[in-house]
């Protein structure tokens, strides 16, 4: 004689077919947190690439300027950036042009971003030139700054770090820097 209780039947459970609706949710829910997990670390991983990017984009416009004007004895006053395209020196990861007027009035006019899409101006100043990356978010100002901590003019041609109008003290540290900068912040390098 055969007993069935609640899907027993004999010594063994009667197997169920299919996925129930809880089933169903509890996978949709561990694949959303899966898929949360991996977007969050490819934006970490993108951000850090721009940090990077940004970082190399400034050492190219000071070895570009540098080269431009090395012997003499002014970089002049005023925009930088119309120079270094005309020398080719514009780094490609971050010209952008922009043209105004149309026909035979149109003007193009080469400027630079971040690839965050932060705007970089290039000023000579006489004796130094100035490479400024305006309004820049907290953590990339701390992450592009920071690779000038700790060196002196002996050490490195930087004269000067301006956030958000303020110098800070030469040689900067790592702590003036975090503590200085903030989102939107003008981030200015003052190159001799």
């Amino acid at each position: 004689m055969m007993m069935t209780f609640l899907g027993w039947t004999g010594r063994r459970w009667r197997r169920r077919r299919g996925v129930s609706l809880v089933d169903f949710l509890l996978y949709l829910t561990l694949a959303a947190v899966v898929m949360a997990g991996a977007v969050l670390a490819y934006n970490n991983v993108d951000n850090r690439q721009k940090r990077l990017q940004t970082a190399q984009l400034v050492n190219e416009i000071y070895a570009g300027v540098s080269d431009l004007h090395r012997g003499g004895a002014s970089y002049g006053t005023g925009s930088l950036i119309s120079t270094l395209d005309d020398a080719k020196l514009v780094p490609s990861r971050g010209r952008r042009e922009t043209t105004t007027g149309s026909g035979n009035s149109a003007v193009t006019t080469v400027g630079i971003n971040t690839p965050f899409g932060d705007n970089v101006t290039v000023t000579g100043s006489g004796n130094t030139f100035v490479i400024t990356v305006e309004a820049m978010s907290e953590a990339n100002c701390i992450d592009l700054v920071s690779n000038y901590a700790d060196q002196d003019a002996d050490e490195s041609s930087l004269a000067a770090i301006a956030i958000g109008g303020t110098d800070l003290t030469m040689p900067a540290t790592v702590a003036q820097i975090s503590a200085a900068c903030d989102d939107d912040d003008d981030v200015a390098l003052t190159w001799r």
